[in-house]
């Protein structure tokens, strides 16, 4: 009886093991598509509306579920856009999958406070092109990797418990 229980929780263990890594790898895809819709319509809402940043930063947090734009629109008037957007984003990164690559390619987002016009576009447009080339890498990531660690759990589960009878 004793096997059986240990054996249940062998199999269970590496099986949620195999499966929380690859929701992890999907997670992240699903955060830099939603991150590149943000930061598009953050670029629009710059571009046709006279709104304040923070404003436009507490839109898209709720318009896309993403409590990093939110964060940061709370932290801008204290630190500035450039500081408030970077350290919301590490305070967010782990929960949302992100990479260093990811990271380093949002950042750029924060120099948009630091110009105007034109420039914000090419500082939105940039950022946008970073996000897109790590998405990318995210997907073929997934692709590669996602039904492997699903099976490795299962896999290795079978095989503690072959081990272990």
């Amino acid at each position: 009886m004793l096997k059986i229980i240990g054996a249940s929780v062998i199999l269970t263990s590496c099986i949620s093991i195999g499966f929380m890594k690859s929701l992890r790898m999907r997670k992240r895809c699903e955060n830099l598509s939603a991150l590149i819709a943000a930061t598009e319509r953050i670029g629009a809402e710059i571009s046709f509306s006279k709104m304040r940043l923070e404003r436009i930063f507490n839109e898209a947090a709720r318009d896309f579920n993403l409590p990093v734009f939110s964060d940061a629109a709370f932290m801008m008037l204290r630190l500035g856009t450039k500081s408030a957007i970077i350290r919301s984003l590490k305070k967010y990164a782990d929960d949302m999958a992100l990479t260093e690559n990811d990271l380093k390619a949002a950042k750029n987002l924060g120099a948009i406070g630091d110009f105007a016009g034109d420039e914000q576009q090419r500082c939105i447009t940039t950022t946008i092109k970073l996000l897109e080339l790590s998405l990318a890498e995210a997907k073929d990531n997934y692709n590669k990797g996602g039904k492997l660690y699903r099976s490795c759990g299962i896999l290795f589960g079978l095989l503690g418990v072959i081990l272990l009878f």
